[in-house]
């Protein structure tokens, strides 16, 4: 089984804002968006296309507002992207985020919305710079609109994670899913099934970055609380990864064993899953590697046979239209989520809330920053010696004290606990004592705002030429990292 491309973990995870305030007139135009929400519900989306595209004419034709055509393109720009029908859908999304930001202004969450659907799109289509930076602009503009725990915001960082990840930007995506994690936690509990995607992305990391034993134990957390909330089928897609993960390490029973266990329950759902074709080939090429080519042939005819139900794409977050003018009603609470777009009868409209200024996307940098060198010491005044017999030249200032050679570090790894720093620091020393041999550590706190504080592990102090050499060294034997200069002992 290969390893994932991080979207995956992801998919099915759209958020759903249900309309605060529909702000379209009673009539022609509200009746036939009405049916095409009725449609879309009924999962009857070819119907829903053709009726919201009608009603998207008809909007135009009454030279209808920003604002509700800002929310008719984004739904309707939603459905063609579950269809996949990509290039029609990246057109609407890139409307509506127009139409929005004229009628709301670039601070409103629901420009955010938009720009995060055509984010998830872009990812989906492989063009993760623009993906990361709408996402970047999402997270940014729920922050500040809605708060930082609000959950649209914690969607925006997890999702942001797996872009960076695609990307390679490994160190940021995991402290994007270490916040994550730590949040949900906090907010519903450490056994919510909720932390599953994360534990699951997180792993994924791990494994790109060839740290299998800490991929196992994020999918053996994952895959307890899968059997807890009787989710069977991601459960069978975490068995299959901790499957392909004994698989490469050459641990063929248990893997065997593994990937008949996700068989078993494939079967016992229904077969549907695009997993149980996938689970199929990768047990074979399992029984190939083990001289047993006749079984596995059976396992490819029965792949080949299977109905492989594709994984329908994520529904789109979908904007809520603001009242053209102002209510005299108290602000409704933030919307919910829900799986699918499903249409509600809109509460009353809301109050416009003052302009926020524009919202501007927290970098996130790929490396801790370098910390700066110790200043030297400020040279000594000079002294002026007593009179001597004959007057020898002025004495001139001593030169400033040179910066110590060994003044860099190498770090390894950033941690979100002082124990799992402690933990990858016993690791390093063990899979590759031949290399660090007795080469000094230190445990650094970083203090990263809203992301918490995190732990950086880091070898030396070192010459900075040793510094490369250790680093490169490292680096072949899969282990990342990155020179830095020492901020002093």
């Amino acid at each position: 089984m290969s390893r994932p491309t991080f979207k995956s973990f992801f998919a099915g995870a759209f958020l759903l804002l249900t309309l605060a305030a529909p702000g379209i007139p009673a009539g022609e135009l509200d009746d036939s968006l009405q049916r095409a929400r009725s449609l879309a519900q009924q999962g009857r989306d070819g119907e829903a296309i053709t009726l919201y595209e009608a009603t998207l004419k008809v909007a135009r034709d009454q030279d209808a507002t920003a604002g509700t055509l800002g929310v008719l393109l984004n739904e309707l720009a939603g459905l063609h992207h579950q269809q996949q029908e990509y290039e029609r859908a990246e057109e609407l999304y890139r409307e509506a985020s127009r139409r929005i930001d004229q009628a709301y202004g670039d601070s409103h969450p629901n420009l955010a919305a938009a720009r995060y659907n055509l984010g998830r799109l872009l990812h989906e289509t492989g063009r993760l710079e623009e993906a990361a930076t709408l996402m970047e602009q999402a997270r940014a503009n729920w922050r500040i609109s809605l708060g930082g725990r609000h959950p649209h915001t914690l969607l925006a960082i997890r999702d942001l994670a797996a872009v960076y990840a695609d990307q390679r930007r490994y160190e940021e995506a995991e402290e994007l899913l270490g916040l994550w994690i730590r949040l949900t936690e906090q907010d519903k509990g450490r056994s919510h099934p909720d932390l599953v995607p994360g534990f699951n992305a997180l792993a994924g990391i791990y494994e790109k970055r060839g740290r299998d034993v800490e991929a196992e134990a994020f999918y053996g957390r994952s895959l307890a609380l899968l059997k807890r909330a009787g989710q069977n089928i991601e459960a069978a897609e975490v068995l299959g990864r901790l499957a392909g993960l004994n698989a490469r390490h050459e641990r063929s029973a248990v893997a065997e064993r593994l990937y008949k266990q996700a068989l078993d329950i494939y079967r016992d759902e229904g077969r549907g899953e695009h997993g149980y074709g996938a689970t199929l080939n990768a047990l074979a090429d399992l029984l190939v590697a083990t001289d047993r080519a006749a079984e596995a042939q059976a396992l490819r005819e029965e792949a080949n046979a299977a109905t492989v139900g594709a994984r329908p794409a994520p529904a789109p977050i979908q904007v809520a239209e603001k009242p053209a003018r102002p209510s005299s009603q108290e602000p409704a609470p933030p919307p919910t989520a829900q799986p699918r777009p499903a249409p509600v009868s809109p509460p009353p409209p809301t109050e416009v809330p003052p302009v926020l200024p524009p919202a501007v996307a927290e970098p996130v940098p790929a490396t801790p920053p370098p910390s700066p060198a110790p200043a030297p010491p400020p040279a000594p005044e000079p002294v002026t010696p007593p009179p001597p017999t004959v007057a020898p030249p002025t004495a001139a200032p001593p030169p400033p004290k040179p910066a110590p050679e060994a003044a860099w570090r190498v770090q390894v790894a950033s941690r979100p606990t002082t124990a799992e720093a402690e933990e990858v620091l016993a690791t390093l020393r063990r899979d590759h004592g031949d290399l660090v041999g007795e080469t000094g550590a230190v445990i650094r706190e970083a203090d990263l705002g809203d992301r918490g504080i995190w732990h950086r592990i880091q070898l030396g102090p070192l010459t900075r030429t040793a510094a490369r050499e250790l680093c490169a060294d490292l680096k072949k034997r899969g282990q990342d990292c990155l020179v830095i200069r020492s901020s002093g002992d």
